[in-house]
């Protein structure tokens, strides 16, 4: 089972492959006293600049993919644990040396911060009880044989929803959408999850209910990282950090 960190920072190589980009945020500067939005992930990982460093990892919209970011933003108070939505501008750097950056990137303000739970173990804790289905990644969806849309409404006109209940011996069970299913999961380091076989009953249901069920179960299965936001929230995501489906905690 791989670990959600150790997959950013394999991903974060790969990006160091293009070059290391003096600019920071990009391949293209975005010129002196230019103003943008910069989303800041909540962990950094592994660079190398003039040497081995740490990188922030940055985006300019939530449908970009992160971009490794070798410079600092002055004025900003980095804190792991916390995803940011940050409003930058720059200015040029005269005369800078060539292993240097021709931008000095300085923070306008912090529109949001939001806590991401990072500590070792303490998905564990955050996963325990129900949760039901908000939606699966527009990934998930392009991939499926039949869009699920149909079945989904059919489910939730008789109160029905897809489900997540993790209990603390490990055991995992819900509703697949037509039967109830039951296994196990493990969390290594509060991020990295992954379930073992999965085992349900054997109901039949109409075919668009029974396609759903299979995309549930194909979903769960392709499971290794997961984050709890505000303890509302849950988002699991495959070996590449991709999402797959988010889910919402199911109260009483």
């Amino acid at each position: 089972m791989k670990s959600t960190h150790a997959v950013w920072t394999l991903f974060a190589a790969a990006a160091l492959a293009g070059g290391c980009g003096a600019e920071g945020a990009g391949d293209a500067s975005p010129g002196a006293d230019a103003s943008k939005t910069l989303y800041v992930a909540h962990f950094k990982v592994d660079c190398v600049g003039v040497g081995p460093m740490e990188c922030m990892q940055v985006r300019e919209s939530t449908d970009d993919d992160w971009r490794m970011f070798y410079d600092q933003i002055q004025g900003f108070d980095y804190e792991e644990g916390y995803e940011y939505e940050l409003r930058v501008h720059t200015e040029e750097v005269e005369n800078p040396p060539a292993d240097a950056s021709s931008l000095r990137w300085i923070l306008d303000e912090v529109v949001s911060k939001e806590a991401v739970s990072a500590e070792p173990g303490a998905g564990a804790g955050l996963l325990a009880g129900e949760w039901t289905l908000d939606s699966f990644s527009e990934g998930v969806l392009a991939a499926a044989d039949a869009d699920p849309a149909e079945a989904l409404a059919a489910l939730a006109s008789e109160g029905g929803a897809i489900s997540i209940a993790f209990m603390d011996d490990g055991r995992v069970g819900g509703s697949s959408g037509c039967n109830q299913y039951t296994g196990s999961y493990e969390i290594v380091g509060g991020h990295s999850l992954s379930f073992g076989p999965l085992a349900g009953t054997r109901k039949m249901c109409p075919p668009p209910l029974m396609a759903l069920e299979q995309l549930t179960l194909q979903t769960l299965q392709a499971v290794e990282g997961v984050y709890v936001r505000d303890g509302s929230k849950l988002e699991l995501y495959d070996a590449g950090e991709e999402l797959l489906a988010t889910f919402d905690k199911k109260t009483m």
